[in-house]
């Protein structure tokens, strides 16, 4: 009941996160003169080093590598940008906090929503380049749409848990980093989940954002139908941590002020 309640606080309010988003976007760019076209210029950046890298150096023999890493890399961005810039969120507006009545959730959420905008551009712009290396990829596009909402709730929901935790021990935004280190090289971004060791295997199965990663890179690298094992995984990791992530929220916001 709690949580309806809330949900339609949030839509009776949708202008303000209409606002936060844009202001959030808006504050991304100021100044900068390349503006949005580094939501498609920093996955590329990074595609190109670790293609280099594993391509010349480590002799990573797969075809069309580059896209290999790259159907990985654009979710696997939008997702630790989120977390690194929606955990401070609270902390760092606590003085619109005192100004304004709003749902508190809308900080973390109108910065995951902003990235997500950013994650949608880049893919938008990439997608063409994915269907010219290889056509049998469109049809599958379809399957697209369940991807993106599967991966932004699970991102939502891990933002809302780190973003109130951090109310209270600040020492979550240093974490963070570290944290976002190890599960890069936890997910199989540059490998496949089939180059692991079996013994080893169940490390990356556990990590939600393999199973992310491998729809992404199902429908845009392989052409293929994602199996329901992985999709369920997706799915359940998207609801249970959306959840969790929300309700933990609800009980700790209304001692925010205290740890502000």
């Amino acid at each position: 009941m709690i949580i309806i309640q809330r949900i339609q606080r949030i839509l009776s309010q949708k202008e303000v996160l209409k606002n936060l988003v844009v202001k959030e976007l808006k504050a991304k760019y100021v100044g900068s003169i390349l503006g949005v076209s580094w939501a498609v210029i920093t996955p590329l950046l990074i595609m190109a080093a670790i293609s280099f890298i594993f391509t010349y150096v480590m002799k990573m023999e797969l075809e069309n590598f580059p896209l290999f890493v790259l159907c990985a890399i654009l979710p696997w961005v939008f997702f630790s940008t989120s977390l690194s810039e929606a955990t401070p969120s609270i902390v760092n507006n606590a003085q619109l906090l005192s100004q304004f009545t709003f749902s508190r959730e809308f900080l973390p959420i109108s910065t995951v929503l902003a990235n997500f905008i950013n994650f949608l551009f880049g893919l938008m712009v990439m997608i063409p380049i994915f269907i010219v290396f290889r056509i049998q990829i469109a049809p599958y596009l379809l399957l697209l749409p369940l991807a993106l909402l599967l991966h932004l709730a699970f991102t939502m929901g891990v933002a809302l848990l780190l973003s109130c935790i951090n109310v209270y021990f600040r020492d979550v935004t240093h974490l963070l980093g570290v944290g976002l280190m190890f599960w890069f090289w936890l997910t199989p971004i540059f490998y496949s989940l089939d180059m692991v060791p079996i013994r080893f295997r169940w490390i990356c199965i556990i990590n939600p954002m393999t199973s992310y990663v491998t729809i992404y890179r199902n429908i845009l690298f392989e052409a293929k139908v994602p199996n329901l094992y992985i999709i369920s995984i997706a799915l359940g990791a998207a609801v249970g941590v959306l959840l969790v992530g929300y309700i933990i929220f609800a009980k700790l916001e209304r001692s925010f002020a205290k740890g502000i």
